[in-house]
């Protein structure tokens, strides 16, 4: 039977956190060599880790994806705002 991926971190820190407390989840190093490892394919030559790569890089790509609309999105609103303006007007 399959288990639900744990979120245990997050879990934590939402147990921790309140008012008097300010949480800050920093970028570290496991996580560029991690984005390193799939974005550079080099998971593809290590067999015990090809299917974890797989799916890896495809919520890569989703996310990509889903800032790109995001982008996509604030780009026409933005010149949608432009287009609007009166001549001259920044």
């Amino acid at each position: 039977m399959k288990r639900a991926p744990s979120n245990s971190g997050i879990e934590h820190l939402e147990r921790v956190a309140n008012d008097d407390r300010e949480i800050i989840v920093v970028e570290a190093n496991h996580d560029i060599g991690l984005d390193r490892y799939i974005r550079e394919g080099r998971d593809r030559h290590d067999a015990p880790n090809i299917r974890l790569g797989l799916k890896l890089e495809d919520a890569m790509l989703d996310h990509r994806a889903q800032v790109a609309v995001a982008l996509d999105a604030d780009q026409a609103h933005r010149a949608s705002l432009w287009s609007s303006m009166p001549y001259g007007v920044l």
